[in-house]
């Protein structure tokens, strides 16, 4: 409660509370009426990055895009406005993070991408995600970011992908 409240405080009127991790279908398909993108500021711990996975998850079968808030280092929305005031949290809105690339951000913690053997494990890993664009210029939009961003050849990643679609 004392995020939306806090929120609400600093003039962002158009924050809701899905109160913790209770966050359900049903309340995004009521957030679709109103929005199609939902920008998600859960905590900044493990608890909070887990429930903002499952979000994602929710949003994406609602049909809805989304961003993440980077809430770090302070814990959640109403520590970061009582610290940094109204101002930084809105350049952290306007930097929130695509979804997508919020998820590769998590998983990139469970690999070393100084191991080759590794590193290759976790471009798996993404081709595999990538394979979950139905749409193939949201798929192609995505391989080129990803290639880009992740310095992989943008030939090879699409033919993992490929591979991993067939």
């Amino acid at each position: 409660y004392m995020d939306v409240i806090a929120m609400h405080q600093a003039g962002f009127t158009q924050a809701a509370a899905s109160l913790g991790t209770a966050f359900t279908i049903g309340q995004a398909n009521l957030l679709r009426r109103y929005t199609q993108e939902v920008l998600l500021a859960y905590d900044s711990d493990g608890a909070g990055v887990n429930a903002a996975l499952r979000a994602i998850g929710i949003l994406r079968e609602s049909g809805l895009r989304g961003k993440v808030i980077n809430m770090s280092p302070a814990k959640d929305p109403d520590e970061f406005i009582k610290a940094n005031g109204a101002e930084a949290f809105q350049e952290r809105i306007d930097q929130a993070e695509n979804i997508f690339f919020f998820e590769l951000r998590i998983l990139e913690r469970d690999f070393d991408l100084s191991d080759p053997d590794s590193k290759t494990r976790f471009y798996r890993e993404i081709a595999g995600k990538l394979c979950n664009f139905e749409d193939e210029v949201e798929r192609e939009n995505y391989v080129e970011s990803v290639a880009d961003k992740y310095h992989i050849g943008f030939e090879n990643l699409r033919r993992m992908v490929a591979s991993r679609a067939a």
